[in-house]
């Protein structure tokens, strides 16, 4: 008991020690003003280049998140799992096999959350007509500010208290090991929270700002409806 105890505090100290520097970077980008691209931008080629920028100022915490955590949580997968395996008390088999699982879940999660921004401008096509070079640059921010916001989101939030909570009460109420639920409800709900507040958030305000400044013009369209008594003109916004 106190040595699994000893060796969970241990890989959480590890995990915080890592992931903390990113959490401090990310909220830097994020408390430091973006640029009003209105007052600054006025042409095609100033917009490319004011998106460009924000990618390249977020890709190294970007990176480092996008697969900082993907290789932890594959590494913790495959070691509780092995450790499962091989073990041959029966609390040891549960206690790693749960978290084998929540591990897996959190390497399933993080795939579809990987950041455009990791690759810098690398992320748009370097030749090509100016215009479409700047609508491809225009998806990838906005892809980029979805995935942050979806990220930093009160859904990410309940699926890491989910995941922690549910792996807790499987070893409670399936394995009857209160205690250890009691030792990886904790931990591995700071593991989920730590993992939502380290994201980067630079692509969501920079898209933010971007948007305000440049909103997209609705298309008019015009038709003929026909009507009992003669024909109508629609329009359509």
């Amino acid at each position: 008991m106190v040595n699994g105890w000893r060796w969970r505090s241990g890989l959480f100290l590890v995990l915080v020690s890592l992931v903390l520097p990113t959490v401090s970077r990310a909220d830097d980008l994020g408390r430091r003003e973006v640029a009003e691209p209105a007052a600054a931008v006025s042409d095609t080629a100033g917009r490319l280049e004011y998106i460009l920028e924000i990618l390249d100022r977020e890709q190294r915490p970007a990176k480092w998140w996008t697969w900082g955590w993907q290789v932890g949580f594959a590494a913790i997968a495959l070691g509780q799992g092995t450790w499962a395996l091989v073990s041959d008390d029966p609390d040891v088999k549960a206690e790693r096999g749960v978290g084998a699982v929540a591990a897996s879940i959190g390497t399933i999660s993080q795939i579809n959350a990987w950041l455009p921004s990791r690759k810098g401008r690398a992320a748009v096509s370097a030749t090509g007509p100016i215009e479409a070079r700047l609508a491809e640059a225009e998806d990838v921010l906005k892809a980029g500010y979805k995935k942050e916001r979806f990220t930093r989101g009160i859904l990410t939030h309940l699926g890491a208290l989910a995941v922690a909570g549910g792996s807790a009460l499987i070893l409670w109420k399936v394995y009857d090991l209160p205690d250890k639920a009691a030792i990886n409800f904790p931990i591995a709900l700071s593991v989920g929270q730590l993992r939502v507040w380290s994201s980067p958030i630079l692509s969501l305000r920079g898209w933010q700002a971007y948007e305000s400044a440049y909103p997209k013009q609705q298309k008019v369209s015009f038709g003929i409806m026909p009507q009992r008594k003669g024909l109508a003109l629609a329009l359509r916004f």
